[in-house]
């Protein structure tokens, strides 16, 4: 994806925080919440962070989990994912995890 202003953060930093925000928010459902399958925009959001992490720290790629599997609606609204948020959560902890490990080795 193509960033629309220049900053000086280094995209590891980048991506980290938007993990740990994806993390905190997912955290705040409730089990009831996790349980259900996640919206398209979320899968989308998830797989264009993934495809940073890919693209960027390329040596990371075979650790990192499945892309979502987004199903867009035939009916004109949202669509859903495969995954459920509960799965989400677990994916974006482990790519998380991964990005903590990268901002080290650079520190």
């Amino acid at each position: 994806m193509e960033s629309k202003q220049s900053t000086n953060l280094p995209l590891s930093q980048i991506v980290r925080a938007k993990l740990e925000g994806s993390v905190e928010a997912m955290e705040r459902l409730s089990r009831e919440e996790r349980g259900l399958q996640a919206r398209e925009t979320l899968g989308n959001d998830y797989n264009a962070t993934r495809k940073f992490i890919s693209d960027g720290f390329p040596h990371l790629t075979a650790y990192l989990p499945p892309e979502a599997e987004v199903q867009e609606s035939t009916r004109g609204d949202k669509g859903w994912t495969a995954q459920r948020y509960s799965e989400l959560l677990v994916f974006c902890r482990q790519m998380l995890h991964l990005m903590n490990l990268q901002v080290r080795s650079e520190s």
